[in-house]
């Protein structure tokens, strides 16, 4: 899958990406890839001062949610990249279908019923 957002997204992903969750949370990456590249290119006229380039870095699950690492900080990317963490708890990793953060022998994930089964 990385080299799907790689393609799509040349400009955003380092040389050396990892990507480490389930393709359950492609929509949501989705959605950061686009919020993300649309302020490193907004017109100046839109913005107070431009955002830094930045480049994703690694897209991984910890403690059952979305994390995604990224080469510059900056506010407004934080607040993505919080959202989407957000949204993550509500979304099956496995399938993306509506699922729930649970702890399952000391491991959290976030699955629907059918794939928490597994």
């Amino acid at each position: 899958m990385e080299k799907k957002f790689k393609k799509k997204y040349p400009e955003l992903f380092s040389e050396d990406f990892i990507y480490e969750c389930g393709d359950g949370w492609l929509e949501i990456i989705e959605k950061v890839c686009e919020k993300i590249t649309w302020a490193m290119n907004a017109p100046l006229a839109e913005l107070t001062e431009p955002y830094p380039k930045t480049k994703i870095i690694r897209i991984k699950e910890k403690f059952g949610a979305l994390e995604i690492y990224l080469s510059e900080y900056h506010p407004y990317y934080d607040k993505i990249i919080r959202s989407a963490r957000f949204k993550s708890m509500t979304i099956c990793e496995i399938c993306g279908k509506k699922g729930r953060l649970k702890g399952k022998n000391g491991w959290w994930m976030t699955r629907c019923k059918e794939c928490g089964n597994e």
